[in-house]
């Protein structure tokens, strides 16, 4: 590895691998809401867990995480 490409997940596996991976966007009918599901990498490196995130569709507002859980989704807020 280069100099120039230390740090950039597109020239590490194991780094790339490590990226979250946002799957299908849902926009609500008002167009108000938009929820994606996103897979990461467990700790252990072994297995992905999904979970559901909205975004703002304006882009003003940071993306925040619904639901989480090993086993399952559980609501976190609404």
């Amino acid at each position: 590895m280069t100099e120039s490409s230390s740090g950039n997940a597109f020239h590490d596996l194991d780094a790339y691998l490590a990226l979250p991976r946002p799957a299908g966007l849902t926009l609500s009918p008002d167009g108000t809401r938009l929820v994606t599901s996103v897979a990461t990498l467990d700790a252990a490196g072994t297995r992905y867990g999904t979970a559901l995130w909205e975004v703002d569709p304006a882009g003003d507002a940071p993306a925040r995480r619904l639901t989480r859980g090993a086993k399952g989704c559980q609501l976190l807020d609404r």
